[in-house]
């Protein structure tokens, strides 16, 4: 028998409590409007922050290590001996590729 009624939304929302600072609330309430509801614009922030996440992270995943360490002694984040022991890490564990004869 086939129930009757409303189809249910493909996407169900779950309520979640997280503790936060008044002194950060008060800042999100300063932020939206009277009619934005709150916990809307707190799913727009995290859903923001994970795209953000995702977006470096694919960044990271094509970028060759060489390049990294390279911009990482432009930087001068990492000094150049710092550089030079990466290079030759990442030389020693770099999978050997073959070549067709």
């Amino acid at each position: 028998m086939k129930k009757i009624g409303r189809p249910r939304k493909a996407q169900r929302k779950i309520n979640i409590s997280v503790n936060l600072p008044s002194h950060i609330v008060d800042r999100i309430d300063d932020a939206i409007s009277w009619q934005t509801s709150r916990s809307k614009w707190v799913e727009q922030a995290i859903v923001g922050k994970l795209d953000a996440y995702n977006a470096r992270s694919q960044v990271m995943e094509n970028t060759r290590s060489e390049t990294l360490v390279s911009v990482l002694t432009q930087r001068e984040i990492v000094s150049p001996g710092l550089a030079e022991t990466l290079y030759k890490v990442i030389k020693a564990t770099a999978p050997i590729e073959e070549t067709e004869e």
